[in-house]
């Protein structure tokens, strides 16, 4: 299952430039915070972004290979 990594000063900023560049939009997408720094000068939030699409497509192929083990 392919995973998307992004950084930004908040979550919803991360979660835009996921959106933009995943070309969808947040129905379609499951975020998980993966790490939050906060700084003295910086703040730091990194998501991981999976979309739907994948899940699905990850849960066929597995379910596949299932009904075709002997």
């Amino acid at each position: 299952m392919k995973k998307y990594y992004y950084e930004a000063k908040t979550k919803e900023e991360a979660i835009e430039k996921a959106l933009t560049e995943l070309n969808t939009n947040r129905d379609n997408i499951t975020v998980k915070v993966v790490e939050e720094k906060n700084g003295l000068l910086k703040k730091l939030v990194k998501i991981e972004v999976i979309t739907y699409n994948d899940i699905i497509d990850n849960l066929t192929k597995n379910t596949k290979n299932i009904i075709t083990y002997k």
